[in-house]
């Protein structure tokens, strides 16, 4: 199962992402809902890396693992940063909701 942990800030701000695991749907190369995780997950680090530059700090040391934040809120942009928390949360569910066995997502609010 893939979980995916994603944090936001009251005001809903993304602050970070981190997901393990591999869904299990198919094998590794064929698998759909770990396409449609990675999709939504990069597609979304890509968006605040282009944003946010160096504030945005990536950990990919293992295979299957993604994480990712944003160490600097301050800034004209916190619409984008509410964007991109509602973007993944909004496809993450998604996923969660048709795929249920194989897709997990645990939503935390930091101050």
């Amino acid at each position: 199962m893939t979980v995916v942990y994603l944090s936001r800030s009251r005001n809903g701000q993304f602050r970070s992402c981190r997901a393990e695991g591999h869904s299990g749907y198919a094998s590794s190369g064929s698998d759909i809902v770990c396409a449609a995780v990675t999709v939504l997950l990069r597609t979304t680090l890509q968006v605040l890396s282009e944003s946010f530059g160096s504030a945005v700090k990536t950990d990919i040391t293992s295979r299957g693992n993604l994480a990712f934040r944003v160490d600097d809120f301050a800034g004209g942009k916190s619409c984008r940063l509410i964007y991109a928390a509602d973007f993944l949360r909004s496809g993450l569910t998604a996923l969660q909701n048709e795929y249920p066995d194989c897709v997990t997502m645990r939503e935390q609010i930091e101050d």
